[in-house]
């Protein structure tokens, strides 16, 4: 993952993965499908998500790397897919997500509205354009740069892998914000460790999704110490 000293605004530090402050945006493009090792593999296996840092080259033959997450899913890839491109219904599950509309779909693409919610204090509100890749169980994603938007740009990918009798889901994203926020804000996200909670909690909200249906809506759950004024230590078994 990519971190600079300077914190862009809480809502990002707090919901989102990897954060840039007035620097060169890196590739989209999902790694390769990569060996595990047996301790990451059993973690995989129960079902838990798994945060990894890849550096690979990408389809431009560029040295690339991001902040990724893991998770098996109970699913065939289409069922998946099914959820994932079902845009006006993300804010149903999707962590801190209040509202998402489809406002354009032709053939694999699509452009979407997106509301997100910061500590129910502030709303960022942003416009993406996505693209599908069926034949290579893909999609990625960038910022739709001819519509108001409350933060500079955003790149980020979906990644889905047969994976034994279900699937392997990757997920990442990387956002640039153009813009600082008070100490306050940045004391508060890097006590909580807010942003590997975020990509967990996207990957686990994905996965419960898919394998409960309608009856998951989204629990809002803080992670461990979230209502503490001691920085607690997030364990990697949430």
């Amino acid at each position: 993952m990519v971190y600079t000293t300077r914190m862009p605004a809480a809502a990002v530090a707090v919901f989102l993965i990897v954060i840039l402050f007035g620097a060169p945006m890196t590739h989209a493009d999902p790694p390769p499908r990569p060996n595990f090792t047996t301790e990451e593999r059993e973690r995989l296996n129960e079902g838990k998500p798994l945060l990894r840092e890849e550096r690979y080259d990408d389809a431009k033959g560029q040295r690339a790397g991001q902040g990724v997450g893991y998770i098996h899913i109970n699913a065939a890839p289409k069922k998946i897919w099914d959820v994932i491109l079902d845009f006006n219904r993300y804010a149903e599950f999707y962590p801190n997500l209040k509202e998402s509309k489809l406002t354009a779909h032709e053939e694999n693409h699509y452009d979407v509205y997106f509301v997100l919610s910061v500590i129910g204090l502030l709303k960022l509100r942003y416009n993406i354009n996505h693209e599908y890749l069926p034949d290579q169980d893909r999609m990625t994603w960038k910022m739709d740069q001819t519509k108001k938007n409350d933060f500079k740009e955003t790149v980020g990918f979906w990644q889905v892998w047969p994976d034994g009798d279900g699937s392997l889901v990757c997920y990442s994203v990387v956002i640039e914000t153009g813009r600082g926020v008070p100490k306050w804000a940045e004391n508060f996200a890097d006590s909580l460790g807010l942003t590997t909670w975020g990509l967990k909690k996207v990957v686990v909200s994905m996965k419960r999704r898919v394998e409960e249906g309608e009856n998951f809506k989204g629990d809002g759950d803080k992670p461990e110490g979230a209502d503490k004024a001691a920085p607690p230590t997030i364990p990697q078994d949430f």
